[in-house]
């Protein structure tokens, strides 16, 4: 996949278990600059994207990811400044001080217990 220079812009790897980080990484990187929109649903764990995708990524939904915490998806936010929408069902490791201090004026988080449907604007 990383030699192909994919011009995907929307990936869905949902309930993708046996993925590893290592191959986000090489799909990320084979289509850095193209991807808006990416879905790792269900991964164990995952690498910081940011490096590949900051100027293109616009929606990231990474819902029931349990090992990313608050610094991860604040590195991600502030890295990625396109980014508007972000996915966060089942992320209960995610904490309030994420969910309030988070950066970007158009981002809307959903999915998380703690919003409640409302949209985050700075």
């Amino acid at each position: 996949v990383r030699a192909s220079n994919l011009t995907l812009q929307r990936v869905n790897l949902r309930r993708c278990t046996n993925i590893t980080d290592k191959g986000i990484e090489d799909l990320v990187v084979s289509c850095a600059g193209h991807l808006e929109r990416l879905e790792i649903s269900s991964i164990p764990s995952m690498v910081l994207l940011a490096t590949h995708c900051a100027t293109s990524l616009k929606h990231l939904d990474i819902s029931f990811c349990r090992h990313i915490r608050d610094n991860d998806v604040g590195y991600l936010t502030v890295s990625c400044p396109n980014l508007t929408r972000l996915g966060l069902y089942g992320c209960t490791q995610i904490s309030s001080l994420f969910l309030q201090g988070q950066a970007l004026d158009d981002l809307v988080c959903y999915g998380h217990p703690l919003l409640t449907g409302l949209k985050l604007r700075s």
